[in-house]
C-alpha cells in the first residue's frame, strides 16, 4: 500500500466480505495455473468460509494441491460508462 494513511483493519474487511454479494475466489491449478471465479461465501469466523461445491471437481482438485487461497470482493461501487479522463497539472 503506497498510502498508510489508506490501510484498514481486518474488521473492515470481513466487514466488506459479509455485505459483498459475491466474492472472487483465486486458487492455484495442480498444473500451476490459476482458477478463479466468484462464489457466494459463509464464514463462521474470521478463517473459515464455505462455499458450496460438487464432491469433486476443478474446486476441490485446487485446494488439495494448495490450499492456500485469495479472496477479492468489492462493495458500494457503480460501473463506469465511457472512459474515465485522467486529469493531470503539466508543468512548464
Amino acid at each position: 500500500m503506497r498510502k498508510a494513511s489508506r490501510e484498514m483493519d481486518a474488521a473492515f474487511a470481513l466487514e466488506v466480505l459479509d455485505k459483498a454479494p459475491y466474492v472472487t475466489v483465486s486458487m492455484t491449478r495442480p498444473d500451476g495455473t490459476p482458477y478463479g471465479l466468484p462464489l457466494s461465501l459463509a464464514r463462521t469466523d474470521e478463517k473459515t468460509f464455505y462455499f458450496h461445491c460438487a464432491m469433486e471437481g476443478d474446486k476441490l482438485d485446487c485446494i488439495a494441491h494448495c490450499p492456500t487461497v485469495f479472496l477479492s470482493a468489492v462493495t458500494k461501487c457503480s460501473p463506469t460508462v465511457g472512459p474515465k479522463t485522467v486529469k493531470r497539472r503539466l508543468r512548464h
